[in-house]
Order: C-alpha cells, then structure tokens, then sequence
C-alpha cells in the first residue's frame, strides 16, 4: 500500500516526500544466492535459484521454490566451480528434467522431482579442442524444443598479429539431440552427443549475442553488429520443425546488442534494445522500428538505452523495461535530467512512450519489471519501487529492500517476489509480498 506524500522543510522550503510503500510480506526463505539471477529461472509456480556452497561464489547447487509457499521442493548437489546456466525446463524420454550447465562445458540433467543427476553429457570429445571450439556452447540463455537442445555459437575468428582472419569461425544456431541420452549409464559420466550446426550465418557472419526466443517450434534471432561496424544485423526466424531458415531480414535500425531484449505477444516479435521494433512473427514483415539519432535526448525522451535487459514485460498493449542510464547521464550527456529514464512503458503498437522514471541517484538497471494487479513492480538500486501499470503514477517505495537493480525477480498470482540481498555475507531473503488491487 502507499501512504499519501508528506512535506518536509528544508532551508525554509517545503518539498515533497516520495510516498512510502509499506509490502504485505506473506514469506521469507533465507538463501545463499547473491546477486546470481543471472541463473534463475520461473515455470509457472516454481522458481529455480542458484546457491552457493562456499563463498565467495564457489561450489553451486541449484533449489526448486514453490513460490505459493516460500518452501524448497529440493536443492539438487554440490557442483564443483561457478554456475553458467539458467536452468531450462525439458522433458527426455517421459522424464521431466531440468538441464544445467556446469565446469567444462559439461550438461548436467536433474530430475525435476527431487533435483538428483540422471546424467551428464559433453558436445565434445575432448576439452578445449577444435570441436569445442568450434560449437562453444551459450548456456545464458538455451532454449529445448522436441528433444533438441539449441543454444547459439558465438566464437571469434582467430587472427593474426595484423587483424587478418587465419582461421574463420561458423556463427550460427547448434542442436544436441537430447533422444540420444542414455539414463541407464551412470549419472556423473559424461555422454557425447555430436552436435550439429543447423543454421550458419553466411550473409555476414555476425555473432549472435542477443538470447534468441521461441514458439510453435520457431527460433527467432538478432544478429549483433557489434560496434555498428556493418551498419545493419540480421533479424530471422529458424523453423526447428522443417529444420530450414523460415525468413531473415536485414535491419539498420536494430544493433543486435543485448541479452534478454526480445519478447513474443500474439502474432508479433518485439525488440528493445538501442534500437527497437515490432515484426510480424509469421513472415518478418516490419509493423515499426526505430532508432532514435545520437543528439535525440537534447530536445526529448530517449528510449535508446535497454541493452543487456533482464526481460521485457509486455501488459495490456504496453512494454515494461528497465535501462542502463543512472543519476548522472543527464550531465554526463549534458542534457535536461528530465530527458532521461531507466524505467520506463511505451505502447507496443506505437513504440510511443507512456511513462517513465528516474529514481534519485539510480545506478543503471537491467532488472525485469513486473505487473501484478495492474501495479508495476521493479526493485532498484536500494529501493523496491510500485507504480501504477497504466499511468505510471508512483504508489510508493520501499526502501529497506537492497540490491542493485539487476535481480531477475519473480511474481505469480497476486505475489511478487523477490531478493533482499545481504552484502555481509554473501546471501539474500527471497521474499514473497501479497498485491491488493489499486486502490
């Protein structure tokens, strides 16, 4: 809930308070994450953290959270070394699984259940050769459709001492045929299953460095022109079914720069990066895209700042992100402070801009904002803050709450859920607070 604003005087002028929000707390789960959602995942009521054994950040294990509860349903064991992948739901052969990437590039199958290891399996049949090489297994973000484990490779060209390319690397989408799996080998000893790159960028052989997302069996992609040195990415869609390039599209507004800045809703694929669009999903035609010029925020609000995002939430034709701008770009730009946000909605069918925010003295955010109860819900730096999803009218902040804007945070039902962090000793609450309707 927010309680009204109050004044307060200072040097004889009266100035308004921002209204404090005071959370209906339902549980608390005291965790050994600290600041790792990098690695955590939602299905529906269950979210997937990673802890630590030791600190600072060694020896991991990852834990099943009923989120209507605040229980463990499991922690799975101890993982030698620092976790390297978000934990990605999938069914092999009848059994649900979770698949986890661990030290060496070796996947690590959990059972759902109990969080115990079925099996371990390797893309290479020695470590670091020039079949690892070659495959570099993206476990940020992977996706599993029909028994295929996909992830993009994404290895620099090796070059000479004059920048010349020697030996050129393939940049594409790789499958793992995950029906190949043996469970009744024993569970620690490393499977290889060749894998197979199934589509190879050969227009220009850009990286694909933006998590690619999917649905109905479709793979959709960005290519990154990184520091803008093609003047134009690549934008496609890969049918896993027909295992055939569906459509692509060259874009010069989209950089390709990011990590969770695509989202699918409906028939359309949105991205939100430096540059932003809105394509259809059936044939790539573009409905819009833009990118706003170097000097856009001198005279307006830039929307131009949502690389490396935790997500994007889109809610009632509207798209919810957080940005890489802090309390200092505006002088640092030499630009109003009122031109630029880090919080901020526009209107997905206009990409005009709805509301934002600036919290005072922010850091950059790549946090994903939530919406429960047609409230927005989006934990800063040091601060959780609730706005009104449609209006972006500031309900209030909570400022017991600590972290630094980069937490991927959960909600389900009328809970939303999130980190406390504790910088003492490397650990965090995960806390569950019940959403009322706007008042």
């Amino acid at each position: 809930m927010g309680e009204n604003s109050k004044k307060k005087k200072s040097n004889g002028k009266e100035i308004n308070e921002e209204k404090i929000y005071t959370p209906d707390v339902v549980w608390e789960l005291e965790t050994k994450s600290f600041y790792d959602s990098w690695y955590t995942k939602q299905y529906d009521r269950f979210y997937y953290i990673v802890e630590y054994q030791t600190e600072p950040d060694v020896d991991f294990f990852f834990s099943k959270v009923d989120l209507t509860s605040g229980q463990k349903k499991w922690s799975s064991p101890v993982f030698t070394g620092i976790a390297t992948s978000e934990p990605l739901k999938a069914q092999i052969k009848g059994k649900n699984c979770i698949i986890i990437g661990g030290e060496n590039s070796v996947t690590y199958i959990l059972d759902d259940e109990n969080g115990e290891v079925l099996a371990s399996m390797v893309f290479y049949e020695e470590y670091q050769s020039k079949q690892w090489d070659l495959y570099g297994r993206n476990t940020w973000h992977w996706l599993f459709i029909d028994n295929g484990l996909y992830w993009t490779s994404s290895i620099d060209d090796e070059k000479d001492s004059e920048g010349n390319i020697i030996n050129p690397k393939p940049q594409g989408i790789v499958k793992i045929d995950m029906s190949k799996l043996d469970f009744s080998k024993p569970a620690y000893e490393p499977q290889y299953i060749e894998p197979q790159m199934v589509w190879v960028n050969n227009i220009n052989r850009q990286h694909i460095f933006m998590y690619p997302v999917e649905k109905d069996g479709v793979i959709y992609f960005v290519t990154r022109d990184q520091w803008e040195t093609d003047g134009y990415c690549i934008i496609g869609a890969f049918d896993t079914k027909t295992n055939s390039e569906k459509w692509h599209k060259i874009s010069n507004k989209i950089i390709g720069e990011g990590w969770d800045n695509m989202c699918i809703a409906g028939n359309r694929l949105y991205i939100v990066e430096q540059g932003q669009g809105c394509y259809d999903l059936e044939t790539g035609e573009t409905i819009w895209e833009f990118l706003d010029p170097p000097d856009y925020c001198v005279d307006n609000i830039g929307i131009s700042g949502s690389i490396y995002s935790r997500g994007i939430t889109y809610w009632n034709d509207k798209l919810y992100f957080t940005n890489i701008a802090g309390g200092r770009a505006a002088s640092f730009l030499g630009v109003d402070k009122s031109h630029i946000q880090n919080i901020q909605c526009i209107d997905a069918n206009t990409r005009e801009l709805i509301w934002g925010d600036m919290p005072e003295d922010s850091g950059s955010l790549d946090t994903k904002p939530h919406i429960v109860n047609g409230q927005c819900f989006v934990v800063t730096w040091d601060d959780l803050r609730v706005y009104n999803a449609t209006t972006g009218e500031l309900i209030g902040i909570d400022k017991s709450v600590i972290s630094c804007g980069k937490e991927l945070n959960a909600s389900y039902g009328d809970l939303f859920v999130f980190f406390k962090t504790n910088s003492k000793d490397h650990t965090s609450i995960l806390t569950a607070i019940k959403v009322g309707e706007i008042e």
